[in-house]
């Protein structure tokens, strides 16, 4: 049991449940420099010493030392995180089964237990590596198929939250309320600014003076204001708001595969930025983050993929989306909204 400390081991027991007995610990793995530096994240093998038992989990614990806890909020990212596994998820789920029957959506991770202990605080959840899922190179684009795929996803868990808002609107409130957008906290803060500033007047740098030109003029204008925009529009003023992901890029999901390379299955991971948001946070923030030309070039067509997934959901569960989240509205969110996707982009 190297590596894994007193308070891990702790909180494995509640986890275990006693599903299995007298096991040892292993630790096989760590996140890499870099993957998080909110927390650490650890991979550990529990297995019976007299048995074939064996669980797999990953271990994500939030950083202690106080020079970082002081420059970041992590004990409000942690608990924010906890709170949609603990309070947000369990909601939804049992919505789920009880309007549907089943899912419509499933594609969140098991967190099997949780800590909220300050500067111990921890989440325990399923391995899904053991499942047959795996990480995305996030120095790659995505394809044409994973981007339809994921639009689809999103439409799927978006439509959760507008029917839930329909039938329990005062049960939606509050639970949905107690999420934290850290993305507008951070965005206020002195460090956050400077640092964005920077990388705004720096991406001009990536742009040809000859064959960019009329780029460059426009680009000008958003490489000069752009905290200002992205203050502005990290908050959404309209009515059609959901529970979002929240921080939607391609290293924050796992993929599954068919023999042949064909994508089946998608895990979302990380909801410590999850808060309530137009859907168009969640959709611009992934599609700019990780997209090629072709895909971004073809932007209608996506957004009527999302929509058609949106659609048919919300029809299972009762709903109208014409009434509660018509296409139309959807386009005008993207003019006025994705410029929050494009800038954390």
């Amino acid at each position: 049991m190297s590596g894994v400390s007193k308070t891990v081991r702790q909180i494995l027991n509640e986890a275990v449940n006693g599903n299995i007995n007298n096991y040892t610990i292993k630790e096989h793995d760590k996140n890499k420099k870099g993957d998080g530096y909110l927390g650490d994240m650890c991979f550990v093998s529990l297995k019976e010493k007299h048995g074939d038992k064996y669980l797999e989990y990953v271990v994500k614990q939030a950083l202690s030392m106080e020079e970082v806890r002081i420059l970041h909020p992590i004990r409000g990212y942690f608990l924010n995180e906890i709170h949609f596994y603990t309070v947000v998820w369990p909601h939804f789920q049992k919505f789920q089964n009880e309007k549907l029957g089943g899912k419509a959506f499933d594609a969140i991770p098991q967190c099997v237990t949780t800590s909220s202990e300050d500067k111990h605080e921890t989440l325990v959840l399923e391995n899904l590596k053991f499942q047959g899922f795996q990480m995305h190179n996030k120095a790659k684009p995505l394809s044409k198929d994973q981007v339809d795929f994921i639009f689809k996803q999103y439409g799927r868990f978006h439509a959760i939250s507008f029917a839930y808002k329909f039938f329990y609107p005062e049960e939606y409130s509050e639970i949905s309320s107690k999420l934290t957008n850290f993305w507008r906290n951070a965005i206020n803060t002195k460090l956050f600014r400077e640092f964005m500033d920077n990388l705004f007047i720096l991406s001009l740098e990536f742009l040809d003076p000859d064959e960019d030109s009329k780029v460059i003029k426009k680009y000008k204008i958003v490489s000069e204001r752009g905290m200002e925009v992205l203050n502005e529009k990290s908050q959404y003023k309209g009515s059609y708001s959901v529970v979002l992901h929240g921080d939607c890029w391609s290293n924050n999901m796992m993929f599954k595969y068919d023999e042949s390379d064909k994508l089946t299955d998608l895990r979302l991971l990380d909801f410590q930025f999850s808060n309530v948001g137009t859907p168009v946070s969640d959709l611009s923030y992934f599609l700019y983050s990780g997209a090629t030309k072709e895909v971004l070039d073809d932007l209608d067509y996506y957004l009527r993929v999302y929509h058609e997934s949106l659609t048919k959901t919300l029809h299972n569960f009762g709903c109208n989306s014409q009434n509660i989240y018509p296409f139309e509205v959807l386009k005008r969110d993207w003019k006025e909204y994705c410029k929050t996707g494009f800038g954390m982009a």
